[in-house]
This record gives C-alpha cells, structure tokens and sequence, in this order.
C-alpha cells in the first residue's frame, strides 16, 4: 500500500542499468536488501530473483538476503525453498523477526505448531521487532485452533506497530472468514482515534466497514485516507468502490477519475467507471467506456459483460446474449455473467438455455440469493411447482438469513397447494424481516382474502409505540 522503500530509486535505477549495459552493479548487503524488497513490493517478481542471486553470490552469509530471498520463493508458491531460506537466516541470525515469520508461514502444519509456538514464545521476549513475532505467533495458535488468543497476537502485533500493513491484512481476513468482524469495530475505530494520520488504520476501518456492507462508513474512511496522502489511488480507488456499493454513482466517478489521473492503465477503475454510467442509465457512455476498454485489452471479461448488461437494460437482449457469450469465452467461473446469460435467454424466450446458464450460475456462485429467485422461477412459471420448491429450498440451505427466499417458498407452495407447509415457511419469514411481506401482494392482489396468512402476517405485525 504505502512504499516504505523511500530513497532507493538510484539504487534499483544502477542495478537496472547493469543489467541493460551487461555490466552489473555491486552494492553492500543493506542496498541489496532494499532493492530485493523493493521488487518484492512492486510485484516485479523476476526482478526480485535477479537481485536475489546477485546479492547471495556476493553475500552469501547474509540472514537479511537470505530471508529476503525465502519471501520471494514463498511467493511464488514455493513453500519448500522458503522454508529452507528461513531456516538458512535463523542459522545466521536465532531471533531473525522476518525469518521467524517465513518459516512459520512457509512450514506451519498442526503437528509442528506446539514447536513453533515454544520457539516464537522464546524470541518474543528477546527480539526487538515485537509485532512480527507476535504475528507469527498468531498464525501458529490459530492453526492450532486456538482462535481467541490467536487475535490476540494479531492485536498484539498492531498495538506494538500500528503501521504493520501485514498484520492488519492477516487480522481483517481472519476475523472475516470467522464471520467476526463486528465485534471488532471498537478495535479498529481506536487505532485511528489514537493516530488519526495512521494512514493504514483507515484503510482497514474502511476494509473492515466494506465487509460489513456499511458501504458509507467505508467511504468515510477512506476519504481519510484520500486526505493523508492524496497520491495513493488505493484510497481513492476504495473509496469510489464504496461509494458506487452505496448507489453514490457521480461522486464514485469523481474518485475513480482520481485514480486514473494517477494510475491512467488501472482497468479495473476504468470498469467501474463505465459501471456508475451504467447505474445512472447512461448507457450511451457507458457502453462507449466499456467498448474503449476493449479497444484496449480484448481479453477484459468484465468489459464484454458490461456491454451486454447495457444492452440488456434497453432490451436489446438478442445483442446481449452475443457480448455475454463473448465474456464467458474469457472466464467460465464468474456466476454474473452466466446470470446475464440466462436472464437475456429466458427473456427471449429460451427457457432450456435459460435453465442450463442459470444452473451454471448457482454453480459458480452458490451464495447469490438472486439466482435462486431467478431461477426457480423459470419453472414456477412453466407450472412446474416441484422444481422450483426444490431449487428455493436449496437457495435456503445455501442463504439461510434471506427473506425472500422464504416469501417466494411461501408462493410456490401456495401454487402447489401445500397451505401448511406455506405458512411455516410464512413464519420463518415474517421471524427475518416483516416489511418484506409485501412481496406476496405482487402474486396475490387480494392477500386479505387468504384468511389464515393475512391472521399470521397480523400477529408478526410489530406492535407501534404509543
């Protein structure tokens, strides 16, 4: 996110030249060490091996270099080679803090994390790079299931460096994948009240609202961000994500713009410019940015999809298909651009190929309620009750919080004529979200006169304060 690598231009601008001119520059370890880093930090990962042999042949007992060097084969998936570059530093160096966290990354199983959670306890005390250890050590009691104390030292790691990108990185995913990361809000919220300028503290609070789907406290942090360091388009570009999540389309244009005024080859801004046209109907310049993306990168999946949207939203759904197809010939896995397809098929009149996009689509995106609704419909429609019970049932399984799905469980089995197990499902949903009710009238234009809902959805009613 933020370069920490500030004052080694001229010492990757020499080692470039040495390679061009065949006449390779020699630096001391510490120069090496920045340069390797720099590349890894860049993503210049054959550049990061040049410099890699490079500084070994001349430095050879070098725990930086070496560790430097396992960092980019643990990149590269090469867990192994990172592994034995770790073990290599730590030979040179016992509470190397870098190295500790490589080798625990790079060899960690549950059968050796009791060992490495001894050995990272043993450093912490003796090391002068706290946070990293502390990290290390999270990721060692996290394998070992030992899920609280395991934040902890995530926590731990932040609180001894608040500027650890990695450790803040680490700690939003974990709690996101344990579906924790509300009870975490106040943790996050003083970090940035303790350091207001801490730049990486914001950028998390807004991750960290973005997962929680509080797309306007998202935009609100990262429009700090955007005041910090007005030169860094990960904040604008965050922020303009945001706010396009949040329907703000002209204002998200205004910081995706900010982006490519400093990034002018980022695509994916340019996509979600040509997105906020979309959403404001603008299909005129929607459909000329996405077509320009094209003229660019033929290989822009998400490009040919966005055409296909826009011409979809005219009606225009028999060119729609084409620029959907031309998507999946790029990318077979995105469940948004089967649920284009099919949609364009069903309103064309394809139901078979209406039903096998849409399939594909719940394959590849099992948690979009929408598909579900969509599709099951399809058959609800042709009078086929059985199938789709059976498809919103499987929607349920797979989104059990979704209301609407329980609604329109609700209208199919009505259509069956199963009123008992309706109104069970009637219940369940009512218990998720009462307003959401309202769905049933679009099917049922006198719900009133179905006695035995309307006497159910009156006792769901919340009750008004006096």
């Amino acid at each position: 996110m933020r370069s920490n690598n500030t004052g080694i231009e001229g010492y990757v601008a020499r080692f470039e030249h040495g390679l061009e001119t065949d006449a390779p520059a020699y630096f001391d370890q510490e120069a090496y060490h920045d340069i390797v880093e720099h590349y890894l930090e860049v993503g210049n990962n054959q550049r990061a091996q040049q410099a890699c042999d490079m500084a070994l042949e001349v430095h050879p007992q070098s725990a930086d270099l070496l560790v430097s060097c396992g960092k980019l084969a643990y990149l590269k998936g090469d867990k192994l080679t990172a592994s034995d570059y770790a073990n290599k530093g730590l030979t040179l160096q016992p509470y190397h803090a870098e190295g500790l966290l490589l080798l625990t990354q790079s060899s960690l199983t549950e059968a050796n994390a009791g060992a490495l959670v001894a050995l990272l306890e043993q450093s912490l005390a003796a090391n002068a790079e706290p946070d990293v250890i502390s990290l290390a050590l999270g990721l060692a009691y996290i394998k070992q299931g030992q899920f609280g104390r395991g934040i902890s030292q995530y926590k731990a790691a932040i609180l001894s460096n608040n500027r650890n990108e990695q450790a803040w990185h680490i700690l939003t995913e974990t709690l996101a994948k344990n579906k924790r990361l509300k009870p975490n809000v106040a943790f996050y919220q003083q970090q940035v009240d303790q350091d207001p300028y801490n730049y990486t503290a914001w950028f998390y609070l807004g991750q960290l609202h973005n997962q929680l789907n509080d797309f306007g406290k998202a935009a609100w942090a990262f429009d700090y961000c955007t005041v910090i360091d007005d030169q860094l388009p990960e904040g604008w570009f965050m922020k303009g994500a945001a706010l396009l999540n949040e329907e703000s389309f002209e204002a998200a244009i205004i910081c995706l713009n900010h982006v490519l005024a400093l990034q002018p080859t980022n695509q994916e801004a340019k996509v979600y410019v040509a997105a906020c046209y979309e959403h404001l109907k603008q299909f005129d310049k929607a459909v000329a940015a996405y077509k320009s993306i094209i003229a660019e990168d033929k290989t822009c999946a998400d490009a040919w999809h966005g055409v296909g949207s826009c011409m979809m939203a005219q009606d225009r759904n028999f060119e729609a298909i084409h620029w959907f197809n031309r998507a999946l010939q790029l990318d077979r896995t995105k469940g948004m651009y089967w649920y284009g397809l099919a949609q364009a098929e069903y309103r064309m009149g394809n139901i078979i190929s209406s039903q096998e996009a849409y399939e594909e689509a719940c394959n590849c995106d099992p948690d979009n309620h929408e598909i579900y609704l969509d599709w099951s419909f399809v058959y609800y429609d042709c009078g086929d009750f059985e199938r789709a019970i059976s498809l919103i049932t499987s929607g349920i399984e797979e989104c059990p919080e979704e209301s609407s799905l329980y609604y329109r469980a609700v209208i199919y089995l009505l259509g069956q004529g199963s009123y008992r197990e309706a109104l069970v499902y009637l219940e369940k949903a009512l218990l998720l979200d009462f307003e959401g009710h309202t769905v049933l009238y679009e099917f049922y234009d006198e719900l009133e006169t179905q006695k035995a809902l309307f006497k159910i959805i009156d006792q769901y009613r919340p009750q008004k304060d006096d």
